[in-house]
């Protein structure tokens, strides 16, 4: 009976260590990477230029991915918006907007974060 607890402790452990360093290099969601994506109406948190080592403040904009492929920015202060299309790439490792590619470096279904060259972007979702 000792034996039968030792290996369920053992198996125990093993899942929570393998299931950790997994989601260290992938984050798991029961959501597809689009829907993450699809899912939240985004705002800019911050944008941190790496090679300056300077954080600039965010522009008061929204951005929204919808499912058929379009992008939408609009302007918080304004209400102005324009519209262009996005894609994922290469396995969800980059992210086309318009004519911009960015390296996406994490999505969730709270953070997204973006590079675009040596810039950091990081977005949360918009409050209800």
């Amino acid at each position: 009976m000792k034996r039968f607890y030792k290996n369920i402790i053992a198996f125990t452990i093993f899942i929570a260590l393998v299931s950790f360093s997994s989601c260290k290099k992938e984050h798991l969601s029961i959501y597809s990477f689009s829907q993450r994506l699809t899912g939240n109406i985004w705002i800019a948190e911050s944008f941190v230029n790496e090679q300056s080592n300077t954080q600039n403040s965010a522009p008061n904009f929204t951005y929204e991915f919808k499912d058929d492929g379009v992008f939408t920015i609009t302007s918080l202060e304004t209400g102005l918006k324009k519209n262009d299309t996005w894609e994922l790439k290469d396995n969800n490792k980059y992210l086309r907007i318009g004519n911009d590619i960015y390296l996406v470096d994490f999505l969730s279904n709270k953070l997204l974060c973006l590079y675009y060259g040596s810039v950091r972007l990081t977005l949360i979702p918009v409050e209800n």
